[in-house]
């Protein structure tokens, strides 16, 4: 059997992440990604890059599908192919949520490349996270 959550059930769960990544960032690793938000970077992840979301980080939820408001792009702080990326509370120390990074629809974030160079600005035009009903 499978279950299947209400909409307002849906919708109340992303509004918590929604409002847990208000001013808050996301950063683009790369490296093996950790299990969980929770666990540590490991020794091969390298920060490439931190954007910042706005406050509030989400103009919209509608059925659970969260529609970033355009984050601020961040200069590339190393050389280095983009595998991971985390979302970060305002506190820059709270791990939210996790995802891969991909040119594809395969990935949670889709950048059209993965081969990130330092001094380049990475700018993320169009972010949506789906809270599955």
């Amino acid at each position: 059997m499978t279950s299947k959550l209400a909409v307002a059930v849906v919708d109340a769960q992303a509004q918590i992440i929604a409002d847990a990544l208000n001013g808050g960032n996301m950063k683009i690793y790369s490296g093996s990604r950790p299990l969980n938000p929770e666990s540590g970077l490991s020794g091969d992840n390298l920060l490439l890059a931190t954007l910042s979301f706005g406050n509030p980080a989400f103009a919209s939820i509608v059925g659970g599908v969260m529609t970033a408001n355009p984050l601020t792009g961040g200069v590339a702080t190393d050389n280095g192919n983009a595998t991971w990326f985390r979302l970060y509370k305002a506190d820059n120390v709270t791990a939210v949520l996790d995802g891969n990074c991909s040119t594809t629809t395969a990935g949670n974030l889709q950048l059209p490349t993965l081969a990130i160079t330092t001094g380049v600005t990475i700018e993320i035009t169009n972010y949506v996270h789906t809270v599955v009903r």
